[in-house]
């Protein structure tokens, strides 16, 4: 039995993760489930494999980080514990619950669901010193609970979605350094004079944006354990000492590469690699970006 085959005999579930097809990337005008928790890492969270969230893992779920609902009344593989299935950077998690409400010891804090609203997805740029602001609920008021702060010129916010019972309250994820997530009031009385849809110039036009590079990280980072998981079994079950074979990623301003090494592994993991790429080009659907194979490397950059 050759290697490949002895591996896919010994560990066909990984296998088959490593070729699953992706999820549908969101795309602007979309209707999507938001759940928007004060504390989400607090919940009982499970990894597609319905084994306890890694810490890495853990690192997705930012305080007021909207996520999809892909399922709001679901069941794990043992079809008798309650979950709900949601969607984190296009990965599957599932979160405990019983009956009426997820698990949350209580530790999580403010808990809100947001039935059909419509995906934007564009990006806007701040123009005036204190008259935008991000609040943790849609209020003009300055407290401990709205945690109200006031955005500089030249901030960018991602739009994502309008609140339900007034439109010009917009939950928003704040571009650069370290993400934020809130509630922005963005009228269309003051676009173009406290803030205008974002324009990239003719300099950064072919420069990809943080928050893509950070995706195709995680993705990538996610392959290589899973091969290493992989290899390990392997190697324990037939006392052998092979290498596992990894994607290492270099990221430039203009250009993200992804080798697969050793080189020896390539023709034995075209498949995946077609499956990999799909799953990038999913996260570059309505940008500027494609991916490319270039000769045994994966390759973003602008299309």
């Amino acid at each position: 039995m050759c290697f490949w085959n002895r591996i896919a005999a010994l560990s066909l579930p990984l296998l088959l993760l490593l070729t699953a097809l992706p999820l549908p990337a969101q795309q602007p005008g979309a209707t999507v489930d938001y759940l928007v928790v004060q504390r989400p890492g607090e919940l009982q969270i499970l990894n597609k494999y319905e084994q306890t969230a890694t810490t890495r893992e853990l690192q997705r779920f930012h305080p007021y980080r909207p996520l999809v609902i892909l399922e709001k009344d679901a069941f794990l593989s043992d079809r008798y514990t309650a979950c709900m299935r949601v969607e984190v950077d296009n990965s599957r998690f599932y979160l405990l619950k019983n009956q009426d409400s997820l698990l949350t010891d209580g530790r999580a804090g403010a808990v809100e669901i947001f039935n059909a609203v419509t995906f934007l997805g564009d990006t806007v740029e701040v123009l005036q010193h204190q008259r935008l602001f991000i609040v943790k609920i849609p209020t003009f008021e300055d407290n401990e609970r709205s945690q109200k702060y006031f955005l500089d010129p030249g901030d960018q916010l991602r739009r994502l979605f309008a609140y339900p019972r007034d439109r010009n309250y917009v939950y928003v994820e704040k571009l650069g350094g370290e993400s934020d997530y809130g509630w922005c009031y963005l009228s269309p009385q003051r676009e173009n004079s406290s803030w205008r849809r974002y324009r990239r110039s003719l300099a950064d036009a072919r420069t990809i944006p943080p928050v893509i590079s950070a995706q195709i990280e995680r993705k990538i980072a996610e392959i290589n354990g899973l091969l290493d998981q992989l290899f390990a079994r392997f190697n324990q079950s037939f006392s052998a000492t092979k290498t596992a074979p990894h994607w290492n990623i270099r990221v430039e301003q203009e250009k993200i590469t992804c080798t697969l090494l050793p080189r020896e592994y390539r023709a034995e993991m075209e498949e995946s690699t077609r499956y990999l790429m799909n799953d990038i080009a999913n996260t570059l659907l309505g940008t500027p970006f494609g991916v490319f194979n270039t000769g045994g490397e994966i390759e973003v950059r602008k299309k």
